[in-house]
Parts: C-alpha cells; sequence; structure tokens
C-alpha cells in the first residue's frame, strides 16, 4: 500500500517575508519533505502575534506547553527551497499567510489553494465562545472547492494555546492536501481535488475568512467568561474528584443502547471504572476495565464478571505496570484472546496473549513505540487487519486525529494508509470502542472532545474503506445526560447479549 509520489512535481508557495514565523516555515519545510520542487515567491504582508486587546486576552490563560508558532526562523533553514522574485510555471500554489490581495495572480493545473487562516487572531473567538473547535481547511482560489477540512481543539482556558494549535495544525495541511492532489493526478483524475478522506463533520466547516481583532467590548466580555471559567475550574477540581462507572445492558435489541434503561455498576470510593469491553461466555461475561486508584494516581486493569441475570462481581486486577494503562481491547485471534491496552504514557503500543483467562497475560510484543497512541482499535477485515489509533505530539493534542493502518495481521508490521491522519476534528477523531455492525452497516463509535473531554458520543457509518481511501459520515449522537447521573461519557462496546457504556461524574469530596 504505497502512498502517492509528488516528486515529479513543481509546488509554488507565496509567504510574507523570507523569515517568517516558526509555523508559515513549517508549512514549507513539511511540503519539502514530501519530494517535490519548491519554489517560494515573497509577498508583502506581515502576519504577527496579537495585538490590542487581543493581545491581552491572549495574556490571560497564558500558553501551556506548546511551542511558540511565532518564533522567527528563515526559509534558508529549510533545504531543497529556492525563493524567486515569479513563480512561473508550477503544478499547484499554496497561499500561506498572505491574503489574496497580497498573493497577486497566479494560475497552476492543479489549483491554486489558500491556507486561510490569520496568524494574529485565529482561534481567540473560538475560546471566548467555549466553542470546541477551530475551522481549518484549504480553500481554492481560482474556483470552488476544499482539501483537508479540518479543525484544532479549543483549550478552553487560554487563548494563547488554541491560537499555537490551530497554526500548527495549519501547518501540516498544504502537505497533506499535495498528497490527495498527488493521487488523483496519478489516477488520471486532475479536475477531482476531493481528498482522499472525507467525513462530514458534527458541525459543518466553513469558508474560513482572516479573522479580526477582538474589539474592546468582545475582549472584556471574554475575558470575563475565562475568568469565571477558571473560578469554576479551579473549585470543581478542589471540591470534586472525577468518577467513572460502567453501565450494562442485556439483551438490547441493538447495538446502541437506551442510555436511560442501562444498570450502573459503581466501584467502591477509592477507585473507578472506565473503559469496558466486554467478552460473553454463554450466560456469563467479563467486563475488562480501567481501574483508576485513586491512592497511586494512575490507571491499571481490571476484570469484572457479570451473569445474563444481572448480578456481578470484581474478580481481580488482570495487569499493572509503573505506567498509566486504559483501553483494554480483547479480541481472540487464532484460538486464543489478546488484548492490546492503552500505554501512551510508557509510549508504546504493546500487545498481550492470555494464558489463564482471565487474570493473566503475557506480552507478546511491541506494535509501535516512541509515539503517544491513544485508543488503538482493531478491525478485521476479509482481506487485513485495520487499526485506528489517535496519535498526539507537542502541538497537536491526543483528541484530534486519528490514524489508520493495515497489517496482515495483528502481529504487524503496520502500514500506515495514504490519507492520514483520516479524522482531523477533536468532535469525532477518537475512537470510543470496537467498531459494529448495525442493520448491515459498519459504524465506528466517536468521542466528541471538543468542549470536554468525553463530551457525547458519536456513531459514524464507514461508507469507504479501502487501501487507498476512506470515508465516514455521522449517524447519530448519544448524549450523556441519557444516562443517569451522567455528565460525559467516551466508550461504547458490546458482545452478543452485553452492551455496555462508561459514563462520568463529578464526586463531591466530602459526600
Amino acid at each position: 500500500m504505497s502512498g502517492p509520489d509528488p516528486s515529479n512535481l513543481c509546488v509554488g508557495v507565496i509567504v510574507p517575508s523570507a523569515v517568517p514565523p516558526a509555523w508559515i516555515t513549517e508549512t514549507v519545510a513539511a511540503l519539502a519533505a514530501t519530494g517535490a520542487r519548491i519554489v517560494v515567491r515573497l509577498a508583502t504582508s506581515s502576519p504577527g502575534r496579537p495585538r490590542g486587546w487581543s493581545r491581552a486576552v491572549c495574556a490571560l490563560g497564558g500558553a501551556r506547553m506548546v511551542a511558540d508558532p511565532d518564533l522567527a526562523r528563515p526559509l534558508s533553514s529549510v533545504a531543497g527551497v529556492t525563493v524567486v522574485d515569479d513563480l512561473g510555471q508550477v503544478d499547484v500554489v499554496f497561499h500561506v499567510g498572505v491574503g489574496r490581495a497580497d498573493a497577486g495572480q497566479q494560475t497552476a493545473p492543479m489549483g491554486v489553494w489558500e491556507l486561510n487562516v490569520d496568524g494574529r487572531y485565529i482561534g481567540l473567538r473560538e475560546t471566548l465562545d467555549d466553542a470546541g473547535a477551530v475551522p481549518l481547511g484549504l480553500g481554492r482560489v481560482d474556483g470552488d472547492g476544499w482539501l483537508r477540512p479540518s479543525a484544532s481543539r479549543v483549550q478552553r482556558l487560554s487563548p494563547a494555546t488554541t491560537r499555537a494549535r490551530a497554526l500548527w495544525a495549519a501547518a501540516a495541511l498544504p502537505a497533506r492536501a499535495l498528497r490527495d492532489l498527488t493521487a488523483r493526478h496519478n489516477d488520471g483524475d486532475s479536475h477531482d481535488h476531493s481528498a482522499l478522506t472525507s467525513s462530514a463533520a458534527p458541525i459543518a466547516v466553513v469558508p474560513l475568512s482572516p479573522s479580526a481583532a477582538l474589539s474592546p467590548r468582545t475582549a472584556l466580555r471574554g475575558a470575563r467568561r475565562l475568568v469565571q471559567r477558571a473560578v469554576s475550574t479551579g473549585i470543581r477540581r478542589r471540591l470534586a474528584r472525577n468518577e467513572w462507572f460502567v453501565a450494562t445492558s442485556i439483551d438490547s435489541a441493538t447495538p446502541v443502547p437506551d442510555l436511560a434503561r442501562m444498570t450502573t455498576l459503581i466501584a467502591p470510593r477509592d477507585r473507578f471504572w472506565a473503559d469496558p469491553f466486554p467478552v460473553v461466555d454463554a450466560d456469563s461475561a467479563c467486563i475488562f476495565v480501567e481501574e483508576w486508584l485513586y491512592g497511586i494516581g494512575r490507571g491499571v486493569l481490571a476484570a469484572l464478571e457479570i451473569e445474563r441475570d444481572g448480578r456481578w462481581r470484581r474478580i481481580g486486577t488482570v495487569l499493572e505496570q509503573p505506567w498509566h494503562l486504559s483501553h483494554p481491547f480483547i479480541f481472540h485471534w487464532q484460538g486464543e484472546t489478546w488484548m492490546m491496552p492503552e500505554s501512551s504514557a510508557a509510549g508504546t503500543l504493546e500487545l498481550y496473549r492470555c494464558v489463564d483467562y482471565p487474570l493473566c497475560w503475557v506480552r507478546e510484543c511491541v506494535l509501535m513505540q516512541d509515539q503517544q497512541i491513544v485508543d488503538a482499535t482493531l478491525h478485521e477485515a476479509a482481506d487485513c487487519w485495520w487499526l485506528f489509533a489517535n496519535i498526539g505530539d507537542g502541538r497537536a493534542s491526543t483528541h484530534e486525529e486519528l490514524h489508520l493502518f493495515s497489517a496482515d495481521t495483528p502481529l504487524g508490521p503496520w502500514t500506515s494508509h495514504p490519507a492520514n491522519p483520516i479524522v482531523a476534528d477533536p468532535r469525532t477523531a477518537r475512537p470510543a470502542g470496537r467498531l459494529f455492525d448495525w442493520n448491515g452497516r459498519l459504524c465506528r463509535p466517536a468521542q466528541d472532545c471538543g468542549v470536554r473531554y468525553g463530551s457525547a458520543l458519536w456513531i459514524h457509518e464507514i461508507v469507504e474503506l479501502t487501501p487507498e481511501r476512506y470515508c465516514e459520515r455521522p449517524r447519530t449522537r448519544l448524549e450523556p445526560q441519557a444516562l443517569a447521573g451522567a455528565n460525559r461519557m467516551h466508550t461504547l462496546n458490546r458482545d452478543d447479549w452485553l452492551t455496555v457504556v462508561d459514563g462520568h461524574r463529578d464526586r463531591w469530596r466530602l459526600t
């Protein structure tokens, strides 16, 4: 499954200066890394830091562990890039950090595309409005069309962090779009500029327009919201602790249960249970869970036993490591039971084999390492295995980008899909359980992590899943408030007669 090769293309890039902000230089570097020949023309504009009232609002929340996108970084630091006065004949053009008026007229066979983000003010209003996500994408300047519509997550207490994340996310889009365009070009479909990946976002991507500076009135209102939000969050963190719980539905008629009729399983007061994965055996079942122990401040994996008549008990600890464990993805292969838990705290994705069910497991192999991989989910197809997982780094959170891999067996080696990331939106990217059949349609549960981690669950129908393309569309949404006592949820799984979800509530420390 080899990706498209853009090395025979000439790419024109229009940027504001020879020493632009680091996010713009990173955009050029990512394009150069594709192997294409890169020529750059300088325009007259100055995308800088926020000014005036916008700068004051940014200062309220500070920047939180995200690299500064505004640091000056010369284009001369990028190998293989030529700065020219006239782009001449190029295959495709990208505007980066410049408006149409500054970029001038240009044509190209594969289109002229505008990364229409305002480096000064992007993400500020979304943070003040608690919007959950900042829309991003490449709009076609010389016609209609979109490439790589996506979104970056809002840091609801820090406009500066939201802005930085959005700019770094924007920096990756032209290189990803170039891969999409190259695939179309190589297929002889040069006029079809749709991406290799498509997913209808729960909040539609609207045409981008340059952000505006905040007025004094808007800035003051927004500052008041930020302060109130910070105070409310601080009080909740001091007076309440997170508590996740498991809810079950026995003999549900559909894979998507009636949340209001589910039965809750509450852990002892010194721990909580989340990420349930059921395994049914006749009239009893094991539910494998993340068990977060407040005393040690990290998760271990445990097993609960439930009978078909509803009786249940905790069996014991399944797996414990010096690092946090969660999301115990269980599957069967070659007559054995396997587990692929989340171990992103160790920078690995590991596979375990059961040697004495259900409590004794041995590590079989490390599937991936030196990456922050969360909620990895396997799906066995007719001709291969698919692995869905969110991957984060210092610039993008683990909620934002869903990546897809394929292999002949669960042991790998795993090959990255050419359309990666197949979903780039914190409202629908992160997996929420195993894929399942719903009336003959393959569906993927997804977390809505826009406004808050685990705000709700989306069920997306997978329309196309091939070595070259991926497409999904939303089918339904589950609100956590329908589950008794819950304000968040982020997992849905089913095996035979047992359906499980998890819910979150704030447990007040004085009760």
